[in-house]
């Protein structure tokens, strides 16, 4: 089984399935397909399809309550509830992918502005501490200052 979901934005650009019985072209649509040694089903939930095998080319509209099968020729039945329940399931599954998928988006762009704010946090404190041992240093020179002015006057004798 394969569930195919085309949105063409492009309706120039096709999308082709070939199964041994059918050749599925796609023109923007939803359907499900299902293919064994005897014939290929497809589902058409959404859309249009052209179906196209050695007998006949025909250009199928969606029609939810149809099931096609193909093999000789294209035939179409009623859509059975147990297959209505697995588009539904696989419909579901897609959109959990497509949510996992958002999530992960989500986190990779979280990720990069969390590193991007501790790359900015890192130069930032690289300053502080270029400022502060800039400081630090003039204070030394400062501070040796009056230690040599200190000794001076107390050479002089000068009491303080």
């Amino acid at each position: 089984s394969i569930f195919c979901d085309f949105k063409h934005k492009n309706m120039q650009i096709d999308f082709v399935l070939k199964t041994k019985h059918v050749e599925i072209d796609t023109i923007g649509t939803q359907f499900l397909l299902d293919t064994d040694s005897k014939n290929s089903n497809i589902i058409l939930t959404e859309g249009k399809v052209r179906l196209k095998n050695s007998f006949e080319n025909r250009l199928i509209q969606s029609d939810p309550n149809k099931t096609y099968i193909i093999a000789k020729n294209i035939q179409a039945r009623e859509t059975r509830e147990a297959d209505r329940n697995r588009i539904k399931e696989m419909k579901n599954y897609q959109n959990i992918k497509k949510q996992q998928n958002r999530n992960r988006k989500d986190i990779i762009k979280e990720r990069k502005e969390q590193l991007r704010q501790r790359k900015e946090m890192r130069n930032n404190l690289n300053e502080q501490r270029k400022e502060l041992r800039k400081n630090l240093k003039e204070q030394r020179k400062e501070m040796n200052k009056m230690k040599k002015q200190l000794r001076k006057e107390m050479k002089k004798g000068n009491k303080f």
